[in-house]
């Protein structure tokens, strides 16, 4: 599956329902509390190599969706939207006080990047002498704009990953059927009758066997939250909230 799954906003309407003692250790965990800032924040937690981890993992997850919302962005003459990406990334994320000032902000690591990609941006544009006529102004409503398009695009290649995550699990534990079921009933509006007949199952099979290719869902749904720095205690909202955003 690619990460532009035809399906991943289908799917993603169901997915709810389915001994370190070192002083420079302590240091970092003291900077990093990793309890509010999940996978992240453990890796933080650990120094120099823990944070090459994250930058990392946060370039390989947002250069996707920062490309696609540069895309369709009044910001798209501004360059290749590759490159302006990798730009922002590496000169940005790779700061060494970039993670430290995110969390003292408080705010989703993705509007925190979005935020600081908007800035980069427009110093790009002002120093090519290429500003949009439609940044004179800089209004807050256009800010928002972009925020809320940006968290599409975010929301809808996580779904995707998702996706290939939990079909790749149920594969492993030789659940493929399992994953078919799931992928038609919920997807493509399959009904549990007409898979009970193709696959020969009964309804309390075919209801116990999407039930654990959703669960599988949701795991995946789970992990890549807690990786982008989510607590554990908001995951659920932040799913809810993922949902809403993929809305038209």
């Amino acid at each position: 599956m690619t990460e532009e799954s035809p399906t991943a906003a289908a799917a993603s309407r169901d997915s709810a329902d389915a001994g370190l003692g070192s002083s420079s250790v302590s240091r970092g965990q003291a900077e990093f509390p990793s309890t509010n800032h999940g996978w992240i924040g453990t890796q933080l937690a650990l120094g120099e190599s823990g944070r090459n981890a994250v930058v990392q993992h946060v370039m390989a997850s947002y250069a996707l969706p920062l490309e696609r919302y540069l895309r369709g962005s009044s910001f798209c003459a501004a360059g290749e939207a590759k490159e302006l990406v990798n730009g922002f990334l590496v000169d940005r994320v790779s700061q060494p006080d970039f993670f430290s000032r995110w969390m003292e902000s408080g705010v989703k690591l993705r509007r925190w990047l979005m935020t600081g990609f908007l800035f980069y941006l427009r110093e790009t544009v002002r120093r090519n002498q290429r500003t949009p006529q439609t940044l004179e102004s800089d209004p807050s409503d256009d800010r928002e704009a972009a925020h809320k398009q940006f968290e599409r695009e975010w929301a809808l290649a996580l779904v995707a990953r998702a996706l290939e995550r939990a079909r790749a699990s149920c594969e492993r534990k030789g659940q493929r059927v399992h994953w078919e079921m799931l992928e038609r009933h919920y997807l493509h509006g399959v009904p549990y009758a007409t898979l009970i007949a193709e696959y020969g199952v009964t309804a309390k099979e075919a209801a116990t066997m999407v039930r654990t290719a959703a669960s599988k869902l949701r795991r995946a749904f789970f992990d890549l939250l807690d990786r982008d720095g989510v607590p554990e205690s908001e995951i659920d909202s932040e799913i809810a909230r993922l949902m809403e955003a993929l809305r038209p």
